[in-house]
């Protein structure tokens, strides 16, 4: 009898467990609008607001261009991450191994995509002048109040 009540204990928390990680899985990359349209509208408005020359507007431009290609891959691969979890989810044990490493696979694109960002971002930090940067710091600090990241 208590061991029924443990494995229905166990099994309800493995079905409440599946359940926020394939909803975690399945809609974090939900949004709006596509990542190719928000950072199109971001350039647009950095070109527009920051008065930016062309050689910077070229940079946004190869910026862009290479997120879109990067962001393609990452998400060719969020279908095979989709599979594995599922037939892990049907199959009669659960294999952590598997589902961990495709966890870790999809963690490093991401850890790859961060470093590109933070780079190219360095690059183009060097080329604003201090007007632009001065603006793109008032833009930010309206984000923080709009999107309720205030300073602590």
């Amino acid at each position: 009898m208590l061991k029924k009540y443990v494995l229905g204990v166990v099994g309800v928390y493995v079905v409440v467990l599946a359940l926020l990680l394939s909803g975690t899985l399945l809609f974090s990359g939900c949004k709006h609008s596509s990542p190719e349209k928000r950072i199109t509208q971001v350039i647009n408005y950095l070109i527009d607001e920051l008065d930016l020359n062309a050689e910077q507007q070229e940079m946004l431009a190869d910026m862009q261009h290479e997120f879109i290609e990067k962001h393609a891959e990452m998400h060719a691969s969020r279908k095979q991450t989709m599979d594995i979890f599922i037939a892990e989810i049907k199959s009669d044990a659960f294999d952590q191994g598997r589902v961990t490493n495709a966890i870790q696979q999809k963690k490093a694109q991401m850890d790859e995509m961060i470093t590109f960002l933070v780079a190219r971002l360095a690059e183009f930090h060097s080329t604003l002048s201090a007007t632009q940067k001065e603006k793109l710091v008032a833009k930010l600090e309206g984000l923080r109040k709009w999107h309720s990241y205030a300073a602590e």
